[in-house]
């Protein structure tokens, strides 16, 4: 079990994560492919329905000192021109990248051209 581990810390991919198939590279996949569910209460406002043609995925990265910077990175390091693809589908990254405190004003989660 202790080789398994390393192995995975290692070499990390889900198949070899001790929590699969419920970790979260599966987990978000699993949603992703199911379109992001939106609860009921949401379904009155055709702003929030998802349809095939809106494929337009919003970021939220909440983090300090640099790390939702550096987390943003990491993403588009994975992306190309900010596109990703999940079974043949392809989705378009926006971020907001809000680093500090999130009473304040300045890092609300919705502005006028963003909403999560």
């Amino acid at each position: 079990m202790l080789f398994q581990h390393l192995g995975f810390v290692h070499c990390p991919i889900r198949e070899h994560c001790p929590a699969f198939p419920n970790c979260m590279d599966a987990l978000i996949e699993r949603i992703l492919s199911t379109k992001a569910h939106r609860p009921s209460s949401w379904n009155r406002n055709s702003q929030w329905l998802l349809s095939s043609d809106n494929n337009q995925l919003n970021l939220v990265l909440l983090g300090i000192d640099g790390l939702a910077e550096e987390l943003a990175n990491e993403i588009r390091a994975q992306c190309d021109e900010d596109e990703y693809e999940i079974d043949c589908q392809l989705y378009s990254l926006d971020y907001r990248i809000i680093d500090g405190d999130v009473s304040l004003p300045q890092n609300s989660f919705r502005t006028s051209d963003f909403l999560p």
